[in-house]
């Protein structure tokens, strides 16, 4: 029986999944390498082998790390309750970095990444109405990220980052992209920059951060896609350790979004024959006070 996904409620059904997985790791002093299978039979999916493999090498002041791995995402009951001849989704993903120390307390970064995602699902509604799970085709992004990072005294870190990606090389899902082939998803930002710090000054932890956000496309009222405007998000985060003199009792002040921007959630997704997915509303500026105890484990102190 075919159910649509409005009307899946309240039914029941079962699946069956065994599963059996192995890794192997090689540990050197400047190296090391590692990998991994898992083979998973589902009783109406049948069998997938996923493998794994990654990596670092450490030479002089220069690391290297990257990481390769496949991956899937059976159906659910109600995806194949509603479409019996649904198929898995199909992920690839591979990442590289490399890093370099400058002087004795800074380090610079570049990474990048390919990921990709076949046979994704969605949910949709045809002409007349009725909603429906579909497989939609390929999605995925391709990005690189530099950071570069200095603690020039004990008492002060702070570090610096920006990254970008573009849709480009096969992310042909009309409810994820913005309309425009290659250039990007909806509601995820094509750029991003942060800068952080942290300062212990007068026996208090000082945290402050500024995030950038490029402009992002999303839903209109209407039926389309727009543009929504870039946002800088400040924020300041104080921590005083052990206060009033109690070993482990911690407080904190802060303020989230300090130039109280229109940082409004742009719904990553946007289909035909239904209503626009529009932006929701988020807060503007936040005041924080947290309280926190810090419980000694094992004779040593743990994190909060």
């Amino acid at each position: 029986e075919i159910v649509r996904p409005s009307e899946d409620k309240g039914r029941m059904d079962s699946f069956v999944v065994t599963a059996l997985a192995a890794e192997a790791q090689w540990l050197g002093n400047s190296h090391n390498f590692g990998g991994g299978l898992r083979l998973e039979g589902h009783n109406r999916f049948g069998l997938r082998l996923v493998p794994r493999v990654s990596g670092g090498l450490a030479a002089g002041s220069w690391r290297f790390k990257g990481s390769a791995a496949m991956a899937y995402k059976n159906p659910t009951i109600a995806n194949y309750r509603a479409r019996p001849n649904i198929k898995p989704e199909r992920i690839q993903a591979v990442e590289v970095e490399a890093s370099r120390g400058l002087g004795s307390s800074g380090r610079l970064a570049v990474s990048g990444h390919v990921t990709r995602i076949s046979d994704v699902i969605v949910y949709g509604y045809d002409d007349i109405g009725n909603d429906f799970y579909r497989n939609a085709g390929t999605s995925g992004t391709t990005g690189i990220e530099l950071n570069l990072s200095f603690r020039p005294t004990q008492s002060l870190r702070w570090s610096v980052s920006a990254g970008g990606y573009v849709a480009a090389g096969g992310s042909d899902v009309s409810e994820y992209t913005d309309g425009r082939e290659g250039l990007g998803h909806l509601g995820i930002p094509r750029f991003k920059a942060v800068a952080r710090a942290t300062w212990s000054w007068l026996g208090v932890d000082w945290n402050p951060l500024i995030e950038h956000r490029s402009a992002v496309r999303g839903a209109r009222p209407g039926g389309g896609t727009t543009s929504y405007p870039s946002v800088t998000i400040a924020s300041l985060h104080l921590r005083k350790t052990d206060a009033f003199g109690l070993a482990g009792f911690d407080l904190g002040a802060g303020v989230r979004n300090l130039l109280n921007q229109d940082d409004r959630f742009v719904q990553p997704y946007s289909t035909e024959n239904s209503d626009p997915h529009m932006p929701l509303p988020a807060l503007g500026r936040e005041w924080i006070v947290s309280a926190g105890y810090r419980v000694p484990l094992s004779g040593q102190e743990a994190k909060d």
